[in-house]
């Protein structure tokens, strides 16, 4: 009998080895994983269904973000809105006892933090017990706004990150943001099937060198994710990994959340996020939020 044996605590597989005594468990981890890589025509549907609501709060967003008010008291609003969508309010993690926020927001200097999160981005959070994503910092005109939000409807998820501005966004982080919708347009035109994963990686990488931004790419340079992207479904974060040096080849009806973002220390982080489906010939944007920079 397979268990999932990456998060099944060890006392619940005491208990199923007490009840089936003359049964042997193995790990279904593997098996449970390569089921969930191609999406069922259904699950897209879920998907379809969850980049709606996610699309929808984006609006919200930019019809309500306002200067003075706290980064999590605005994720706040953007999660009691959601929810009147149809989102779950939570987000269904794969680590054992982990739960995340839906929402991520790192205003100005908040996002050109290093952190312990595995992620190009961190922020504050609210306490040393959740050291990462929106924070008390209050929200200022003219300055870079990173929003990320995890949507999870019937199920399944939607991660999507978009930049915002109240006013006028100082000309080196545009150009930053402009660079990463570049780069996720680039992703997009590569991802085909039979393309190993980690040729992904690398073109992302040597497209952000040549636009000058290979020291604040996907991290800071002691810090760097090495990863661009990944899989998601009925969990937020599902293998493949768009990482380095992963072999595994693309096949149609995979989805990937993918995310080229950069971090310049200690002033601001740029970036997006938009989920993407292998077809047969190619691939296509599942997300529905339109790719741009959000001016309110």
């Amino acid at each position: 009998m397979g268990l999932a044996l990456d998060v099944v605590p060890v006392r619940d597989y005491q208990f199923f080895q007490g009840l089936f005594k003359d049964t042997t468990f193995v790990d279904g981890t593997p098996l449970i994983e390569t089921c969930r890589r191609i999406k069922s025509v259904y699950e897209i549907q879920q998907m379809e269904a969850a980049a709606q609501v996610s699309r929808k709060s984006f609006d919200f967003m930019e019809k309500n973000l306002t200067p003075g008010i706290s980064e999590m008291e605005f994720c706040g609003s953007i999660e009691a809105f959601a929810r009147t969508q149809g989102h779950s309010g939570k987000l269904q993690m794969r680590h054992y006892r982990s739960e995340g926020f839906s929402f991520h927001l790192m205003s100005g200097e908040t996002g050109g933090l290093a952190g312990a999160l595995d992620s190009p981005v961190c922020g504050t959070g609210t306490c040393t017990a959740y050291p990462f994503g929106a924070g008390p910092k209050l929200i200022r005109e003219n300055e870079p706004i990173l929003i990320d939000l995890g949507t999870m409807v019937n199920g399944y998820h939607m991660d999507e990150s978009r930049m915002f501005v109240l006013g006028k966004m100082e000309p080196d982080a545009m150009a930053a943001s402009l660079a990463a919708l570049e780069i996720l347009n680039l992703i997009q035109e590569a991802l085909k099937p039979g393309v190993a994963i980690g040729e992904i990686f690398d073109t992302s990488v040597k497209k952000a060198a040549k636009m000058g931004y290979e020291q604040e790419y996907l991290g800071l340079p002691q810090l760097k994710s090495r990863f661009v992207g990944h899989g998601i479904g009925l969990e937020l974060v599902e293998n493949p990994v768009l990482a380095r040096g992963r072999s595994t080849r693309l096949k149609p009806g995979m989805a990937f959340a993918v995310e080229p973002k950069f971090i310049f220390k200690d002033r601001f982080a740029a970036g997006i996020e938009s989920v993407i489906q292998i077809t047969d010939t190619g691939s296509r944007f599942l997300s529905q939020t339109e790719n741009k920079v959000f001016s309110c």
